[in-house]
C-alpha cells in the first residue's frame, strides 16, 4: 500500500503560492443591469428606429432603467427586511430563553416558600408537642424537639443544597 503513495519530495506542491489580490475577481451586475439596460441602450445607440425612433428609443431607456432602479430599490430594502428579521429573530430567541429560566426560578421559588411554610407548620406544632412531652417528664422529648427543629430548618437546609 505504501508503494503506492507519492513520496514528500514529490506531491506537487511548491509551496510558492500567493495569495491573489481582490482586484481581480470580476464585479458582479446585478441581473436586470446587465442584460436588460445594456441592450436596451445598445439597441438605442445603434439603432434608434429599432426601438420606434430617437424618442421612443430613449423613452424606453428611461423606463427599462427606472424599472431597474425600482428593482435594486426593492432587493436592497428586502436585504435590510432580512436583516432586521434574523435580528428579531435572535432577540425572540433570547427572549424564550429568558423567559423559560425565569419561569423555573419562579416555580423553584413557589415549591420552596410551600416546603417553608409547611415545614414552620409541621416545626412548630413538634416542638409545642416537645414543651408538653417536657412537662409530663416523657424522656423521649429531646429526640422530638431535635426533629422539630430540623423540620423547621427544612428549607435553609434545602437552600444550602442546590448552591
Amino acid at each position: 500500500m505504501s508503494d503506492e503513495l507519492p513520496s514528500v519530495n514529490d506531491s506537487g506542491v511548491s509551496g510558492t503560492q500567493l495569495e491573489g489580490s481582490s482586484t481581480e475577481l470580476a464585479p458582479t451586475l446585478a441581473p436586470l443591469e446587465g442584460v436588460l439596460v445594456g441592450t436596451v441602450k445598445g439597441i438605442a445607440e445603434r439603432n434608434p428606429r429599432g426601438l420606434g425612433g430617437g424618442t421612443n428609443a430613449a423613452l424606453m431607456t428611461g423606463i427599462v432603467h427606472h424599472i431597474t432602479e425600482d428593482a435594486d430599490r426593492a432587493k436592497k430594502r428586502l436585504e435590510e427586511r432580512d436583516l432586521q428579521i434574523l435580528s428579531l429573530r435572535d432577540e425572540l430567541t433570547s427572549a424564550k430563553v429568558e423567559n423559560a429560566t425565569l419561569s423555573e426560578r419562579v416555580s423553584a421559588a413557589r415549591t420552596h416558600s410551600r416546603i417553608g411554610q409547611w415545614s414552620g407548620i409541621l416545626g412548630t406544632t413538634i416542638l409545642g408537642l416537645t414543651v408538653d412531652m417536657y412537662k409530663n417528664q416523657i424522656s423521649t422529648w429531646p429526640i422530638v424537639c431535635v426533629v422539630g427543629a430540623v423540620v423547621i430548618a427544612l428549607p435553609l437546609l434545602l437552600n444550602l443544597g442546590k448552591k
